[in-house]
């Protein structure tokens, strides 16, 4: 940028034109500039690709604890992890985003790493917490927590 600055003011000292001695410079601060500019312009796309590729992993592993967990009906999160190939907190990380995009329905018990896919209809009509026995209310939306054992019941948006 500087020699392209001296070079400016060089080619304006000389009414205009631009004199031969001139031109090398202006050619030996264009290619840098060419070259960074095409480097940057390559690094930020390769960023939105990486950014990208991360958001469609994160769903394709969402897609799968869900079909993991719908296809055994409950699991624990250390058998989820292993079967995705992630750690146990992620397992916890996907379920919480599920239920944020009101998808999953069903309950975890973080403590004991329980969790059960569970037909939202079925969950309404729970009067007592499958755990712990305890008399429990669920709401019809959104997250109800046993007060004994930690019971966590996840219902979508209607």
């Amino acid at each position: 940028m500087t020699v392209g600055l001296v070079l400016a003011v060089q080619v304006s000292r000389d009414s205009g034109s631009m004199p031969g001695d001139a031109l090398p410079g202006a050619v030996a601060a264009f290619i840098p500039v060419a070259l960074l500019t095409t480097a940057g312009l390559y690094v930020y796309r390769r960023g939105a690709d990486v950014e990208e590729d991360d958001a469609q992993s994160e769903m394709r592993l969402q897609r799968d604890l869900l079909d993991r967990l719908h296809g055994q009906g409950q699991m624990t999160v250390p058998d989820l992890a292993r079967d995705l190939g992630i750690e146990p907190l992620q397992v916890r990380d996907l379920v919480r985003q599920l239920v944020a995009l009101n998808i999953f329905s069903g309950l975890a018990n973080w403590d004991d790493g329980t969790l059960i896919a569970a037909d939202a209809a079925r969950l309404r009509s729970i009067d007592q917490c499958v755990r712990c026995g305890t008399t429990l209310t669920i709401a019809r939306t959104g997250i109800t927590v046993c007060p004994v054992c930690g019971t966590q019941y996840y219902l979508p948006e209607l």
